[in-house]
Parts: structure tokens; C-alpha cells; sequence
């Protein structure tokens, strides 16, 4: 969590939160964004995801109401393309936004063991970002 909320207080509008930790057991994007909506009916609420999930998003545990509940925004991968998909997934009643991030070399399964053991750096992420 310490992660999470160190990156999004250097990002406006973006905030960190622990409403899934709380909850605890199984954990459905449809679940959270319930839950946010509870604690604030207007917020604007965006789902973000690479774009090597697009194809599977309909299998998503109760994706009618993720896909009401929230706009879509597909973040691109290496090798993953979405754009060809954008067209149905609008027809599908998605609201999707595309956005485009520099490619990095490196996994979140590799962050945490370069954190776990000590050989974190600050090419990676930011001070504050990893213990």
C-alpha cells in the first residue's frame, strides 16, 4: 500500500486506497467501484488497464457493472494493440480513453523482489515509492 500511495501523491487527481485490503477475501473490480461510488456518488470513476486485458474484459465477474460504473482507460503494452478493438468495445456501451506510456523493462514481480531483497533503485521509481 505504501507503494500505491507514494505514486499517487505525485499524480493529480489520482488518489490511493486501501478499500480492498479492508474488505478482504475475494476482491471484484465491480465490488470496488460499489463501494467508491457509496462514498462518493459523484466522483468520476476510470478503470485502468493494459491493453492485453481488453480481449478478456468479458469475462470479468459482473462486467455490466464495471462497465456502467466507470470509464475504461487501456493503457498500451508492449506488443498489445487495443485500438482495433475500441470500436465494439464503444458499441458495447464502454466509455474507453486510450493512453500511451513509455515502455519499460521491467514487471511489478520484479519491482517487489528487487525491494525484498535490497537491490531496489530509484531508476524504477521515485524515493518513497519502495521501503
Amino acid at each position: 500500500m505504501a507503494m500505491v500511495a507514494a505514486a499517487a501523491a505525485s499524480a493529480e487527481g489520482v488518489e490511493a486506497s486501501a478499500i480492498e485490503i479492508r474488505r478482504g477475501g475475494s476482491s471484484y473490480t465491480a465490488d470496488t467501484l460499489a463501494d467508491l461510488h457509496r462514498e462518493d456518488p459523484e466522483a468520476e470513476l476510470f478503470v485502468i488497464v493494459g491493453a492485453d486485458v481488453v480481449g478478456g474484459l468479458d469475462t470479468w465477474e459482473r462486467v455490466d457493472e464495471v462497465r456502467t460504473g466507470a470509464t475504461l482507460v487501456v493503457v498500451n503494452r508492449p506488443g498489445s494493440d487495443a485500438s482495433p478493438m475500441f470500436g465494439a468495445l464503444q458499441a458495447a456501451g464502454w466509455r474507453v480513453h486510450a493512453i500511451e506510456v513509455p515502455a519499460l523493462e521491467i514487471s511489478s514481480t520484479d519491482l517487489r523482489e528487487r525491494a525484498r531483497t535490497g537491490r531496489h533503485s530509484t531508476i524504477w521509481c521515485q524515493k518513497g515509492q519502495l521501503p
